[in-house]
């Protein structure tokens, strides 16, 4: 999963401060799939999802 943050244009590694009301975009390494939000809003510290976004494999394997 990697978070680009919209106001920079910079990958959002872990760790790195996003400014209050910045929005990073969520995607997924090839073969998964995004569940959940897309785009993320930092609010005093906070992010608005009700559930952070996941990356699951985009054809899972039965067992």
């Amino acid at each position: 999963m990697t978070f680009r943050d919209l106001d920079t244009e910079r990958e959002a590694a872990p760790g790195v401060r996003v400014e209050h009301d910045g929005i990073v975009a969520v995607s997924c390494t090839p073969g998964h799939t995004l569940e959940g939000q897309h785009d993320l809003q930092c609010s005093f510290g906070l992010w608005d999802a009700a559930m952070f976004p996941e990356c699951v494999p985009a054809n899972p394997k039965k067992a």
